[in-house]
């Protein structure tokens, strides 16, 4: 890891790398070592222009971008966090990004005369847009100081207005409390910096073209269109094999890494970006004085799903297995035999209270720098039964109720309907383990997690040309599974629901199937699905309406987007409303 330790500020610090004091290096010596050359290698081997055009467009953004990120980490806790990460997975990316764009006829839809003629500059926003995606992290997430060459301190360095001086020193940190999202929407302030005057110039020529680009790098990938595609996915292999996800067939020399590190090194990302949130009411965790306490199968729920989207194929699909990981290599602090510990947490100011099952992990575990540790929980933490005392902690905050997982025997049986035989009736035999089914999610929450099924054979890969937008290939896609029966409805482990409200469609769950059979993230297809404006909002303006089953032993919730207009979706006859479901 990076991370300095704390300097005097009066004093001179040691030009040594372990306690955090580096020299800014010229781009020559950036680039040297044999793993960038061979990426260099690569990326010219990809641009097919001239060599005088290649060193004034390329060769000097890349000397541009080196200078510019020295030996800065890509991350605090993630993915390239060595030092010199930032560089590497920045050509990386630029590899990966140029060797993707091979695949696409830039510009879209283009004819042959103008493919011809514009395809070199769209090479060159795929080149510009790679190495711009995190040129922001400097910026925002990272606060670098400067020594002169004598090492003396000097003031904090401003990105913004260009590269570190020759010959200096410098010393990072990381900003906290981290501002989420914020890095990608500053590459257009700090672009100037790395893509030479002749390359801005030769991008802005094309009007078609600068827009999307100009979203790109502000991080609008949704809006950048095939340009954000090419990006994400150069991205997300980059991170793969920097994590050990493996990735067959893509990068075949990529490093095997234990099981139990990738669990908690994915652990460590949901929780400094704020997707486990800690110390509320409705939270995934709270933190003690020494431990974290995490809401059990709402936690690993999130970290497989995590792990799967970076690429890692070995994350066991049963909850039991991946707690018996991490108290196999001492993560967990274990319940004597037992990972799960039940334990009441109580709101500091007596307002809330929920008695849940948790994981408990020691906070260097999560923590290793404690400077970047949250305060402590204002309330108390205690195990019950009375084998443990009450934890005091520090700040709080109230939100909904998280509440615990519920098991299959839990659940009524839901009637299949199919569309087209509206009478026949089904009932299904479930003997689906207790982490496959939805939980119950705080209110608000857009999100639950995702029950992998089969899908029919024949609902195959909808091609990006058929419909040019993916809301619009979604809903095409959706009705066509419903007209057919292939997608059931009102079942246990359906993702469709006849209402009396309407038609709910179970948020991520059923975006995450579509993605499968076409070429598009889960959660653009939500976004482009909602823009179409077919669902409606809750009161509280929120897009995802809970439902509550009822008629079993215990009740569990089921999140999702309501269509009110029924013929939307079923356009001859609507079948009746899933009598086991209840708006909350």
């Amino acid at each position: 890891m990076f991370w300095p330790r704390k300097q005097d500020s009066k004093s001179a610090p040691a030009n040594d790398p372990k306690n955090g004091i580096r020299l800014v290096l010229t781009a020559e010596k950036l680039l040297a070592p044999r793993h960038r050359q061979i990426l260099l290698q690569e990326i010219q081997g990809l641009v097919s222009i001239p060599a005088r055009h290649y060193r004034a467009l390329f060769e000097a953004a890349i000397r541009n971008y080196a200078c510019f990120v020295q030996e800065l980490p890509a991350s605090e806790i993630h993915h390239h966090s060595a030092p010199g990460g930032m560089l590497d997975h920045g050509l990386e990316v630029t590899k990966g990004a140029l060797a993707i764009r091979r695949g696409h006829m830039l510009p879209p839809g283009a004819e042959p005369e103008a493919l011809a003629k514009q395809a070199d500059r769209w090479t060159y926003a795929v080149f510009t847009g790679a190495l711009l995606h995190d040129i922001g992290k400097p910026a925002v997430d990272q606060i670098i100081r400067i020594f002169d060459p004598s090492k003396m301190p000097l003031e904090q360095w401003t990105p913004w207005n260009g590269p570190m001086a020759a010959n200096h020193h410098y010393h990072m940190d990381f900003v906290r409390p981290r501002r989420y999202g914020l890095h990608p929407r500053v590459g257009p302030l700090l672009a100037h910096h790395i893509i030479p005057p002749i390359g801005l110039t030769w991008l802005s020529e094309d009007q078609a073209l600068i827009e999307p680009w100009i979203c790109l790098i502000s991080g609008d990938m949704e809006s950048a269109g095939v340009l954000g595609q090419i990006i994400h996915e150069a991205d997300s292999r980059s991170v793969a094999r920097n994590l050990g996800a493996g990735e067959a067939g893509q990068f075949p020399s990529a490093r095997t890494t234990p099981l139990h590190k990738k669990l908690l090194t994915g652990l460590r990302y949901l929780i400094a970006e704020g997707h486990l949130p800690l110390n509320r009411n409705g939270a995934a965790g709270w933190l003690d004085h020494d431990d974290l306490w995490l809401v059990s199968k709402r936690t690993v729920d999130a970290l497989r799903d995590h792990l799967h989207q970076e690429g890692h194929t070995d994350i066991p699909s049963r909850n039991d297995r991946i707690f018996d990981v991490l108290q196999e290599h001492a993560v967990l602090e274990p319940n004597g035999e037992q990972a799960i510990w039940r334990a009441k947490v109580t709101d500091g100011s007596g307002e809330w209270e929920h008695e849940l099952t948790l994981l408990r992990i020691a906070r260097n575990q999560i923590w290793q720098n404690p400077e970047a540790a949250p305060e402590p929980f204002s309330g108390s933490i205690t195990i019950a039964n009375g084998s443990g005392a009450s934890k005091p902690s520090k700040g709080a905050e109230a939100l909904a109720h998280c509440a615990d997982p519920v098991k299959t025997s839990d659940l009524p049986s839901f009637a299949v309907t199919h569309a087209d035989s509206v009478n026949e009736a089904i009932l299904p035999t479930p003997s689906t383990p207790e982490d496959d089914h939805h939980p119950a999610q705080e209110g608000g929450h857009d999100e639950t997690p995702s029950i992998p099924i089969e899908q029919p054979d024949h609902l195959e890969k909808t091609s990006p040309g058929e419909q040019r937008d993916a809301g619009e290939q979604f809903l095409n896609w959706l009705r066509t599974g419903l007209g057919s029966g292939d997608i059931i409805i009102n079942d246990v482990r359906a993702r469709v629901h006849v209402v009396p409200e309407g038609i709910l469609i179970v948020s991520p769950a059923i975006f995450k199937d579509f993605s499968r059979h076409s070429d598009h993230d889960w959660n653009h297809v939500q976004k482009r699905f909602q823009k179409l404006g077919l669902h409606e909002r809750t009161p509280q303006g929120t897009n995802i309406h809970n439902y509550r089953t009822i008629g079993g032993r215990k009740s569990a919730t089921i999140n999702g987007l309501l269509i009110q207009d029924g013929s939307i979706l079923f356009p001859s006859q609507q079948p009746p409303p899933n009598p086991h479901l209840a708006k909350k």
